[in-house]
């Protein structure tokens, strides 16, 4: 058995109760010919506080050996992982998805360059996050609550929209293509009128 995946059974075997569903990927996420391993695993911490139970999920990436590169968390229960390549050129981005509470969806994705991972895009929303990886320039939607909207409901209303488009390096807000600013520039711009500033 290879020495990575002896140690993570091996984990898995000694602290069953913080560890559950460990999923294993061979992508060869940089071109070179040679595939890393992916791990996905749920780890669970206990807290003294009246909600016990914390959930995250642990995504990690080693070369073909058993040595760690690097990795990261994303909140509560992993829903799935793809590899992508947003440039169409085989290098290959790793795009997971997470779920918190009963309809939050979490996104975030992360490219690996000379080693390392590299955070591209975070964001969640408990009104969908949408990626269309196949467009000429892939594109992300982030829905908002539309509270505007009489009798707008999370479960059958059309939240609006934060667009984000790749430019080959990140994606970046597109206003044209969005209903709704990002959260950080509606909070300041809240700000500003509170403050008696006139907004443009």
């Amino acid at each position: 058995m290879k020495p990575l995946l002896l140690s993570i059974l091996i984990l898995f075997l000694i602290t069953p109760s913080a560890f559950a569903d460990i999923d294993i990927h061979r992508v060869d996420l940089d071109n070179d010919g040679e595939d890393e391993i992916i791990t996905v695993y749920q780890k669970w911490d206990l807290l003294d506080t009246p909600n016990p139970w914390r959930s995250e999920s642990i995504v990690s990436v080693f070369y073909s050996g058993d040595i760690k590169i690097d990795s990261f968390s994303m909140p509560e229960v992993m829903k799935k992982i793809e590899f992508v390549s947003l440039n169409k050129d085989g290098n290959k981005c790793i795009v997971a998805w997470s779920h918190s509470g009963m309809h939050y969806t979490n996104l975030a994705i992360y490219k690996y360059e000379d080693g390392k991972l590299y955070e591209i895009f975070k964001n969640g929303s408990a009104c969908s996050v949408e990626l269309d990886s196949e467009a000429d320039k892939p594109m992300i939607k982030v829905g908002r609550a539309n509270w505007s909207q009489e009798g707008w409901c999370y479960a059958s209303g059309e939240p609006l929209w934060q667009v984000y488009v790749w430019d080959g390096e990140e994606f970046v807000y597109d206003e044209q293509l969005s209903t709704t600013q990002p959260v950080l520039k509606q909070l300041h711009q809240r700000w500003l009128h509170a403050a008696g500033y006139a907004l443009c």
